[in-house]
């Protein structure tokens, strides 16, 4: 018997007046930078959002996670619960959301409209499961930091903009970042740090090479979460809209 193909569901395009959940499903914001995170929140206001963010995103960090795996679920859902959160973004990425996949609501997230999900690193894991559980399509983009640089770079615009509807087409950038600053003493709101020139090698000769579906992304220097994507890239992501149908949760 032939499976029923799976519609994916896309979120409505964001507008002024919406609102956007941060919240930590994995680590906690950095404390070093919390500077930087209230910048992001500034930018996102200024770009027309409101901005809630749940209590776990300013917790310490303790063994790599903000809060317990029920808490972190229950964050995630409070937001799902409130209709006027139409973007959800990861305050970071971590190593241990995988603990609070069983705690999340799934009738919270069946009976509500979809909304954007966006992180990358440890948070793929949760889009993956958004998407392959609900057939919601989310975003694979760095998380709420790199809203917090004073000049926002153009593939952090582009990443609202898409979210907006008013851009549908990506293009490449001429350099990319090995090394980060905004670690660094009195740099906690810097851009990217772009030294090395982008190029484009194929392993086999080609000139060229045609590629087609859904799965649009950025090369990231995380490429965990798409095994077979092994082309590397040090930071300057795009945004991804992921509509994977692999079956590894599709029995969680």
């Amino acid at each position: 018997m032939e499976e029923k193909k799976q519609i994916i569901k896309y979120p409505k395009p964001l507008e002024n007046g919406d609102a956007v959940g941060i919240t930590a499903p994995s680590m906690a914001f950095r404390e070093n930078l919390y500077k930087r995170l209230d910048n992001a929140i500034l930018n996102l206001e200024n770009a027309g959002f409101k901005v809630i963010e749940t209590s776990n995103v300013r917790n310490k960090t303790v063994k790599w996670v903000s809060s317990s795996a029920s808490m972190r679920a229950n964050e995630l859902m409070d937001l799902w619960k409130n209709e006027e959160v139409k973007w959800i973004i990861a305050a970071s990425g971590g190593e241990f959301l995988i603990e609070m996949i069983p705690y999340i609501d799934k009738d919270i997230i069946k009976g509500a409209k979809p909304k954007w999900v966006q992180g990358f690193s440890d948070v793929s894991l949760l889009n993956f499961y958004l998407t392959t559980n609900f057939n919601i399509a989310t975003v694979h983009f760095e998380s709420i930091s790199d809203f917090g640089m004073k000049d926002l770079d153009i593939s952090v615009i582009n990443n609202i903009d898409i979210l907006r509807n008013t851009k549908n087409e990506q293009s490449s950038f001429e350099a990319f970042e090995v090394k980060d600053l905004k670690k660094d003493e009195n740099m906690e709101l810097t851009g990217y740090n772009l030294t090395e020139k982008v190029e484009y090698k194929h392993l086999y000769g080609k000139k060229e090479e045609m590629v087609e579906g859904r799965l649009i992304r950025r090369l990231h220097r995380c490429t965990n979460s798409v095994n077979w994507y092994r082309v590397r890239q040090h930071k300057r992501i795009l945004w991804a809209v992921r509509e994977w149908h692999a079956m590894v949760f599709r029995k969680l």
